[in-house]
């Protein structure tokens, strides 16, 4: 496929949250571009991994008490894992099994982040208060993943009992971003009760709605 062949907008999903429409894929769509256009022999796949080592650096960052370096690997992490998707539409190599192993990562490099900052804040003292917190926002950030797969072995798509303007800004674009927000202004709780707080809110009202409206 020749550059001028190449339409950005084609490799944007309507599904992006705000962070990925308005920030990531301003960059993403470039470097799938540069690696279409120059032919530079990555596969999907092998990004995916570059973007999951990338979140695991991150994490290892904040365990080693550089939040800010953390954070700006988690944004690096969260334009990268953009370019996997778009790389495999651009090139007609989307499968099922990309589709997996991108979500497997996406789910481990998560808890890795979340366990990276939870350590971080452990050096001033574990309280059950920040034990709490980190453990919501670990979990919060795997539920909803867990929530779809239930809902589509039961062919129900959950996005369909959610209006749009109801669910809370919860998408991993954003939440990778307030992990860079944390990071570089050191407010790492507080981000960490908001990865909670979003994550929980938008999984209890998509199991209330659908739950609701579930025929038996």
């Amino acid at each position: 496929m020749q550059e001028n062949e190449l339409d950005l907008r084609s490799l944007i999903k309507p599904t992006d949250g705000p962070v990925s429409r308005h920030i990531n894929r301003r960059i993403s769509t470039r470097i799938t571009r540069i690696i279409v256009t120059k032919n530079v022999p990555l596969t999907p796949d092998e990004v995916s991994v570059i973007s999951f080592l990338l979140a695991i650096a991150s994490g290892i960052a904040f365990y080693l008490g550089m939040p800010f370096l953390g954070g700006i690997l988690a944004q690096i992490s969260s334009i990268i894992d953009g370019v996997d998707g778009e790389l495999a539409r651009a090139r007609g190599m989307m499968t099922k099994r990309g589709g997996f192993l991108d979500t497997m990562l996406d789910r481990l490099a998560d808890i890795t982040i979340c366990a990276g900052m939870i350590v971080y804040l452990a050096e001033d003292g574990l309280s059950l208060i920040k034990l709490l917190v980190g453990l919501l926002a670990v979990t919060g950030s795997v539920l909803p993943a867990y929530l779809a797969a239930e809902a589509n072995a039961r062919s129900i798509n959950v996005d369909l009992f959610v209006p749009p303007n109801l669910r809370p800004p919860a998408s991993r674009d954003v939440r990778l971003f307030i992990v860079l927000l944390g990071g570089i202004t050191g407010l790492i709780l507080p981000s960490l009760v908001l990865l909670a707080a979003i994550t929980y809110i938008n999984t209890i009202m998509k199991i209330c709605l659908v739950y609701y409206r579930m025929r038996r």
